[in-house]
């Protein structure tokens, strides 16, 4: 592939080294990132650099080597190695299928906003992604599994971050890759900002399952003696959760009582939602009281009437 960056700054063909070192090393290690983790120690990539100055900018052609280890033992296991051209798909540096976008492509147009949802489809009988961008939910943006693996990455992003900070300076006007002489991949000076300024622990929401309803009976674990106060925490099963009760009269009529008790008993429809964070593997749930069906009081009467006022 050929790398242009441009600008009024390159109009010599001459790039600072301390502009161009950094970006390539990353373009570099992002490369090799992205072949072990979807590889492992089964193959290895190499980012070889050429020159070319013809051009009014600052241009020079990349090739990305992979070498196979162990290459007849693979051949003959069922061990599947990708190759460096997919690693270059995923990433966003040679071409995708039509409506397909790479790693680069998503980093670009998340400009700082969160991914919302993500759903898995099957598309030529290959695994994709279905990527919702807050604000942006009228684009449908597809991309490869692991595109949206590498925007999780801290460490991909950074090597990203490296490759176009050139643009962010005076001068630098876009970065290209070219491959089969067509434009694979162009960064702006706009983009350039927005990608520097992505924290990748920030880029997707927490997941939240649909929520499920349910009948049950909760009790009171500790009452709380606020009308105004949104959660109340009950028992349920052998947990002790807060729930939301905010679409409920549950404290007024508490307090019409003169207060609760602990080990007062709702029947009630309650609403659960499951959520996991980014990164994680544990889900938190989360509790809704919708509607009380029913109520019976503790065994022991509540005689005071110090919360009626």
């Amino acid at each position: 592939m050929t790398v242009r960056y441009d600008g009024p700054i390159l109009a010599n063909h001459r790039m600072d080294v301390a502009d161009l070192a950094p970006a390539l090393v990353a373009l570099s290690d992002l490369c090799k990132l992205a072949n072990r983790k979807f590889n492992g120690d089964k193959a290895a990539v190499q980012v070889l650099i050429g020159t070319d100055v013809e051009h009014k900018c600052f241009q020079f052609d990349l090739h990305v080597v992979q070498s196979i280890w162990d290459h007849t033992k693979t051949l003959l296991s069922s061990e599947n190695v990708h190759s460096a051209k997919e690693i270059l798909e995923w990433i966003g540096l040679f071409g995708l299928p039509p409506g397909m976008a790479g790693f680069f492509e998503l980093l670009k147009r998340l400009k700082r906003r969160k991914i919302t949802s993500t759903a898995i489809e099957s598309r030529d009988g290959k695994d994709v992604v279905r990527i919702a961008i807050d604000g942006d939910h009228n684009t449908v943006l597809i991309v490869p599994p692991q595109a949206l693996d590498l925007v999780r990455d801290a460490e991909a992003v950074q090597s990203a971050k490296k490759l176009v900070q050139p643009l962010t300076k005076n001068g630098y006007e876009s970065l290209e890759f070219e491959s089969k002489g067509g434009v694979i991949q162009r960064f702006e000076t706009a983009d350039a900002i927005e990608i520097t300024s992505l924290d990748p622990g920030q880029v997707e929401d927490a997941f939240r399952d649909e929520p499920q309803s349910i009948t049950a009976w909760v009790t009171v674990y500790s009452p709380v003696y606020d009308p105004k106060a949104p959660k109340w925490r009950f028992k349920f099963g052998d947990s002790h959760e807060y729930m939301d009760i905010t679409e409920t009269d549950i404290a007024s009529q508490a307090m019409k009582r003169g207060g609760a008790m602990v080990d007062d008993a709702y029947r009630v429809e309650l609403e659960i939602v499951q959520e996991i964070k980014p990164g994680s593997s544990t889900f938190s749930n989360f509790y809704k009281i919708k509607r009380v069906l029913d109520f019976k009081p503790a065994r022991v009467p509540f005689q005071s009437d110090t919360f009626k006022d």
